[in-house]
């Protein structure tokens, strides 16, 4: 079969780019004697070792929740003023409140015009009053005090805007927080996209591959460019924006921000001044006047006047019907006061929601993450191992790590980005106190801490009904189930019971139990099994147990190499899939340590013995080569006297050897508790 045959049946999978690569690989060693090579596998393998360590490097750095409350917090570089009257308001209050209704008054008049003696009946006088009612004391004073109410509800208005327009210019400057590490990491990611490039680019021409294939990884070329020179931007291109800034996830104390709304003043004060005004109509701009006076009148113009008087003159309008009522204005800002604040923290409590949808988000794409490090670790480990590995398979991973992280920085920015969304919703100045760290492990169900699975075998599958085995999983906690796949289980059971476990967030792993793969002349048959099972599920459990069969206490080691050249045979064929496996507490420290390095989680026989010293003693002797984090410790309950006793020896086990995971075995000795 011709190169370019293979590249047209390969062009469906998803790793065609990766595994053009491969042959491109080939292709130039093929052409050795015309073409000089663009780049040896050396060069490529130093290549993926530079970029995944500088991405975990800046992946594992994470800052502290200090840093997230500095940057919800951040103050703006620009002028965010409100333009206000307040003032102008304030002062002109105090020109009413001064103005206690006194007027200096005074007159002349002649007498009668007619009469010849014009200093006879004339009136000429100087006068002191003071204006009590309409236009005068009391109407001056609510005047300065409905001004200083304006004031008030002006400088309310102008905070809560400037509340509003800072939350709106960090929502830029959040944005900008995050180029930095996303600009780091992506030109990481488009330096190894280039060598890739240059391989297609041999290929194609040397006639290896087609033009289609050139343009796969040319696309990731251009988006690349055009996203690092978007992050380039003059816009962006301040020193603040290039610090490398690995922000956490955080939760949102919801609780203490709904109290602080429902005791903010600032709302009350407004209502307050409201109904105040509302309630202090004037009263005095209907026509009462009263006005008190002191008057001394002169004998100018007329010669018997010179006396000093004082006196009193008032007004009453008759009008023929009732003032206006004004209850009703203030029932209605009582319920104007009820609705804002039902609807200020209803739009809180959905801007929380959505805050809580991306924060799901962000632990999935976490979860993410970790995986495709895992898988990540896996390479350099079986690299390590001198185990054959492809190289555009090992690219092919590369790449996917490198997304993940991507997404993962995405995720966080819309994590901070929909969190100002919701302090600006709740027009509260933004406190540290209302962020706290994100819970990302399952809390203890029923008394029952730390992970749990356990095995089913197909007797008690193909038995007791999907509903009742539930029910029993989600009782006794647990969230893992080794489930025996053989011909003697139900299939069509099967198929319903993955469906509807996977609703309940109950993962399940099929297990294989065929102690004869162990032998050289069946790995193939087990790599073929497991890889044909992948098309039902992606996560595999393997209790082959070679300890089991007659001759293997004549040939324990033996045996043991037999077992990691199968794991090793499994790998190739299903680099990706989830596997864990069963071992014994007996065997040598360097197979846990080689077949640790095969698989995701070793789960250790801790079997026929209750006595914690022993079971810890086991558990620390293979946590001397293998990672806690893939060790789960499988246990009887029937070789514990009681359910209690159990539970006290995880908790032991659990504090002296930090394992946390358990898995019980087995699901039928449970049924009848």
């Amino acid at each position: 079969m011709s190169l370019k045959n293979l590249v047209v049946i390969l062009r469906g999978s998803c790793f065609l780019i990766f595994i053009v690569i491969g042959l491109c690989l080939n292709v130039s060693k093929t052409f050795a004697n015309d073409v000089v090579i663009a780049y040896t596998d050396e060069q490529m393998w130093q290549w993926v070792n530079e970029t995944y360590l500088l991405t975990e490097s800046t992946i594992e750095k994470e800052e502290s929740l200090f840093v997230a409350s500095r940057v919800l917090g951040q103050s703006c570089r620009v002028n965010l003023t409100v333009p206000t009257n307040s003032a102008d308001l304030l002062q002109e209050s105090l020109y009413w409140e001064k103005n206690y209704g006194l007027e200096l008054r005074g007159g002349i008049t002649s007498g009668d015009l007619d009469n010849s003696e014009i200093d006879d009946g004339g009136l000429s006088y100087l006068e002191l009053s003071w204006d009590v009612l309409d236009n005068g004391y009391k109407e001056f004073d609510y005047r300065a005090q409905d001004l200083k109410r304006r004031a008030a509800l002006e400088r309310i208005s102008t905070q809560l805007e400037q509340i509003a327009n800072r939350y709106r210019c960090r929502s830029y400057q959040i944005g900008k927080s995050f180029v930095g590490i996303e600009a780091k990491i992506a030109a990481a990611k488009l330096g190894l996209m280039e060598s890739v490039y240059k391989i297609e680019q041999e290929a194609y021409f040397n006639g290896g591959s087609d033009l289609d294939e050139l343009l796969i990884s040319e696309e990731a070329l251009f988006t690349l460019r055009r996203r690092l020179e978007q992050l380039n931007s003059p816009q962006n291109y301040q020193q603040e924006t290039f610090e490398v800034l690995n922000l956490p996830a955080f939760d949102i104390n919801i609780e203490q921000l709904l109290q602080n709304i429902g005791d903010d003043p600032r709302f009350k004060s407004v209502v307050d001044l409201q109904q105040q005004r509302a309630a202090a109509i004037n009263p005095y701009q209907d026509g009462n006047r009263l006005r008190f006076f002191v008057r001394k009148e002169f004998d100018i113009l007329s010669s018997n006047r010179d006396d000093l008087v004082a006196g009193v003159r008032f007004a009453v309008p008759l009008v023929f019907a009732d003032r206006p009522n004004y209850q009703n204005k203030l029932q209605q800002l009582d319920q104007e006061r009820s609705l804002d604040e039902w609807e200020r923290i209803t739009r809180v409590r959905e801007a929380y929601q959505s805050f809580r949808q991306q924060s799901d988000r962000v632990i999935t794409q976490n979860y993410r993450y970790l995986r495709s490090k895992e898988r990540m670790r896996r390479v350099f480990s079986r690299k390590a191992m001198g185990d054959p590995l492809m190289l555009q398979a090992v690219i092919a991973r590369l790449v996917t790590y490198v997304d993940a992280s991507l997404e993962l920085i995405a995720a966080k920015q819309g994590l901070f980005e929909r969190a100002n969304a919701l302090f600006l919703t709740s027009r509260l100045d933004f406190s540290p106190e209302y962020i706290r760290p994100l819970p990302m492990s399952i809390e203890n169900h029923r008394s029952r801490p730390y992970s749990r699975g356990v095995y089913i075998w197909s007797d008690a599958f193909n038995r007791l009904s999907n509903e009742q085995i539930l029910l029993l999983l989600q009782t006794k906690s647990f969230t893992r189930v080794m489930l025996s796949y053989s011909k003697m289980t139900d299939k069509q059971k099967l198929a319903n019971f993955m469906q509807s476990a996977q609703q309940k967030g109950i993962k399940i792993e099929l297990m294989l139990s065929d102690n004869q793969w162990v032998y050289e002349r069946n790995h193939m048959k087990a790599a073929q099994t497991v890889a044909a099972l992948t098309m039902q599920t992606d996560h595999i459990h393997l209790d082959i147990e070679p300890q089991a069969l007659d001759s293997y206490a004549e040939e324990k080691e033996q045996y043991q190499q037999r077992f990691i050249d199968m794991l090793k045979a499994i790998r190739l064929q299903s680099p990706d899939v989830y596997l864990s496996i069963a071992v014994p507490f007996h065997w040598e420290l360097e197979t846990y340590r080689k077949v640790a390095a095969l698989t995701d989680k070793v789960v250790v026989m801790n079997y026929e013995n209750d006595r914690v010293d022993t079971l810890v003693r086991r558990m620390k002797n293979i946590l001397q080569v293998v990672p806690k984090s893939k060790v789960a410790m499988a246990v009887r309950p029937n070789d514990f006297s009681t359910n209690f006793a159990l539970e006290e020896s995880l908790k032991l086990v659990n504090k002296a050897s930090g394992v946390d995971e358990f898995v019980m075995h087995k699901l039928a000795d449970l049924v009848n508790e």
